[in-house]
């Protein structure tokens, strides 16, 4: 049965539901929950503005394994402000 319900979490992100949730998550009108590692520290709510700044990483678990999903941060362009910084 978990898994069933994983399974739906996770296609709810990736399906036409995404479009809808990120933004409710966004503003707070939905509340997510995840931790820092492995089981500890405990659970904790997600603030809705890293929904704009990070994105979810789901990698399936190997045979008798747990499923993994990460919230992690979106990578930064950095662009040089001057024709200097280009060259060394």
């Amino acid at each position: 049965m978990l898994r069933i319900i994983r399974q739906s979490v996770r296609s709810m992100f990736q399906g036409s539901e995404r479009d809808t949730l990120l933004p409710l998550l966004a503003a707070g009108k939905l509340q997510a929950w995840g931790r820092l590692g492995n089981g500890f520290p405990p659970l904790s709510a997600i603030p809705g503005d890293r929904w704009t700044t990070h994105f979810l990483e789901y990698h399936p678990a190997p045979t008798g394994g747990i499923n993994q999903t990460f919230l992690k941060a979106k990578a930064r362009l950095c662009v040089p402000k001057t024709s200097s910084e280009l060259m060394p």
